[in-house]
């Protein structure tokens, strides 16, 4: 991918074209700016433990977890 399609995607400057219904995010890169939110669900990954969860769930509305197991709330 050329810079500057790497940059335009990854600051979510084109969703206004691909108008996405969610947005899945790199949890270590959390919070995510309200300009890239925009409305729009938001999922990160990934989860690997308990204490990303707890950092990452102000955040967002769900995430992708690898090797735990999710308690129910």
């Amino acid at each position: 991918v050329k810079p500057l399609t790497h940059f335009l995607l990854s600051h979510g400057l084109l969703n206004f074209m691909s108008k996405p219904d969610f947005i899945n995010y790199n949890a270590k890169y959390l919070p995510l700016s309200r300009r890239m939110q925009r409305g729009k669900r938001v999922l990160c990954w990934p989860i690997r433990c308990e204490e990303e969860e707890q950092k990452a769930l102000p955040y967002v509305e769900g995430y992708v977890f690898e090797n735990i197991d999710p308690k129910l709330k």
